[in-house]
Order: structure tokens, then C-alpha cells, then sequence
């Protein structure tokens, strides 16, 4: 028997795993139920039977030895030890057909323990099966894995995209699409974010900058874009600087077209 553990997301029971159902056996349930079953078995009824009959001759070898206590005469002394050794001796008989019997019986009962055992249910849910069943459930959590899905506990396949970020293109517009619950599946043309390429990733960027400074108020957009400037002053300057001490004669001059190229570019960025 196996457990299949369960977990509900987004309003389905997804089968997450597949663990052996021993550790759940409810030992006391399950042996008032084979208590029950193991009495009607033959190899049960068989040793009851020698049993009974090794209680007769029992009590005829007590009863032999105890009349041999008060024999007054050695015929009856005889006759009461051949008696005696007589039972003793059946009952050794006995012994040696039960032997077999009795290793047949604990197989009996470990059958009768698998085959009727009562198995505890998790709070979680968690639902045990036969053998068959987990087999067939594992091999379709294989499958849904490779195919990016996942397995409900109607052995259901479902997409498992939640959490993947895909971004589609509208015209000159990227949207940002992210997955939020299992069973959903990207837009037609959504591409995911590990399959952009390298021109895309640089589009996508420069333009959620772009949406992220139509968002800013006058106000933040002016200090922002004044504090850019004010950096791109402080670069300059390090050029300069180095062109110089690199002997460059034009060093002002280039630091200041530089400056004033980036200046531009700033201007266009929050205009």
C-alpha cells in the first residue's frame, strides 16, 4: 500500500508525492479485523483441531500419573505408566504436525494483515492506495512533469505555470504577463522571459523606463532628471581630468560635447 500526499492549490487537490503507507497502519483496528478473518481458515481450524486432541491426551497423562500415586500393586503401576507414556508420547506426535502448521499460520496472518489493513488518514488529506494505483499515479506525475503540468487527484493533468512571467507585444507596447494560479496558460504570442533574446530584453527595459518616468509627477520628474544631469557632470569632469593627465590638449572640449550629447539625450528621456 502507498499514500498519496496532497496539497490544495488554487482550488484543486494536486498529488505532490508518492510515500510508502506502512507508518499509517492502524495496528489496533486492523487486529480486531484479522482476529476475526484468521478464524476461518483451514490452517487455523487445523490446529485448533490437534490442539483439542493434545488437551485429551493431556488430560488422560494427568490422570494417569495421578492414579499411578495411589496403585497398590505393580500391575497397576504398569498400567498406569504405559498409560501415561502412551499420551505423553501422542502428544510429542501432535507437537510435530503442529510445528508446520503454526509457520503456516504467521504467513497467514502477515496475508491477512495486507490484505484487510486499516490505514489512518492524514489530516492534510493525504489518501492511501494499492500498489496498482500508485504505480499508475507515478508513472502520469513522470509524464505531467516532463510536459510542465501537474497531476489532481482526479489523476487530471492541469498547467503549472504559476509564477512564470511572460511579456507580449502590442503594436509598441510590451505587457507584462505573469501567471498567477495553476491551470492558466500564456497569451497566444506571450513569450517567456528566459526565451527573449538579447534585443528584446534591451527594448522591454527601455521602454518600462519610459512608462516609469509618464508615471512621475512634474515635480519628482524635474528633480530626477536634474539630478541625472548633475551626475553626468560629475563623469564629465573624471574625463577631463583623465584626458589630461593622459596629455590630451582637446580634454575640456571633448568632456564638454560629451556632456552636452548626454545632456540632450536626458532632455528627450523626460520631456
Amino acid at each position: 500500500m502507498k499514500t498519496l500526499a496532497k496539497v490544495e492549490i488554487d482550488g484543486y487537490k494536486i498529488i505532490t508525492n508518492i510515500f510508502d503507507a506502512g507508518g499509517l497502519i492502524d495496528q489496533e483496528a486492523t487486529k480486531e479485523i484479522v482476529k476475526k478473518e484468521i478464524v476461518k481458515t483451514d490452517c487455523y481450524k487445523n490446529i485448533e483441531k490437534i490442539k483439542k486432541e493434545m488437551q485429551v491426551y493431556a488430560n488422560q497423562a494427568t490422570e494417569a500419573r495421578k492414579n499411578l500415586k495411589f496403585a497398590k500393586t505393580d500391575q497397576e503401576k504398569r498400567k498406569f505408566q504405559d498409560e501415561y507414556t502412551l499420551r505423553h508420547g501422542q502428544i510429542k506426535e501432535l507437537e510435530k504436525d503442529l510445528y508446520p502448521l503454526s509457520k503456516e499460520l504467521k504467513e497467514v496472518r502477515r496475508d491477512l494483515v495486507n490484505e484487510h489493513a486499516v490505514y489512518f488518514q492524514t489530516v492534510s488529506g493525504d489518501e492511501v492506495v494499492d500498489d496498482t494505483k500508485a504505480e499508475t499515479v507515478r508513472q502520469l506525475m513522470i509524464e505531467a512533469t516532463s510536459e510542465g503540468k501537474v497531476i489532481t487527484e482526479n489523476l487530471e493533468k492541469i498547467s503549472n505555470n504559476k509564477g512564470k512571467v511572460y511579456y507580449k507585444k502590442n503594436g509598441s507596447e510590451w505587457v507584462k504577463l505573469e501567471i498567477k494560479k495553476l491551470g492558466e496558460d500564456p497569451q497566444s504570442g506571450a513569450i517567456l522571459v528566459a526565451d527573449l533574446s538579447e534585443s528584446q530584453l534591451k527594448e522591454i527595459a527601455e521602454y518600462e523606463e519610459k512608462e516609469r518616468i509618464k508615471k512621475l509627477t512634474s515635480a519628482h520628474k524635474t528633480s530626477e532628471k536634474e539630478s541625472v544631469i548633475e551626475s553626468l557632470k560629475s563623469q564629465a569632469a573624471i574625463m577631463k581630468n583623465k584626458l589630461e593627465i593622459e596629455g590630451d590638449n582637446k580634454a575640456l572640449k571633448k568632456a564638454q560635447d560629451w556632456l552636452s550629447a548626454e545632456t540632450d539625450k536626458v532632455n528627450i528621456k523626460y520631456s
